[in-house]
């Protein structure tokens, strides 16, 4: 029995890659006909775009400054 493996899911007709549920039923089907592709997408902000502090740069490479440290590790004791 071969196995269709140019069964892209992105470029079916009619599918939604906007619907969760449609993507986790797909992403289910097994047999003549292999799913590959895409899926699921969103149009969500990336992760670093959602934290402010993260709008500088990475933390690591951002500094702190001592009062700021002072703070922090008064919270801590």
């Amino acid at each position: 029995m071969p196995v269709d493996i140019n069964f892209l899911v992105g470029g079916e007709a009619g599918y939604e890659a906007g619907d969760k549920m449609a993507a986790l039923s797909k992403s289910q089907e097994w047999g003549d006909r292999i799913p590959i592709g895409l899926f699921y997408q969103t149009d969500s902000p990336a992760y670093e775009e959602q934290i402010p502090a993260l709008m500088h740069g990475p933390l690591v490479k951002q500094s702190i400054h001592p009062q700021q440290l002072e703070r922090l590790l008064a919270e801590l004791q």
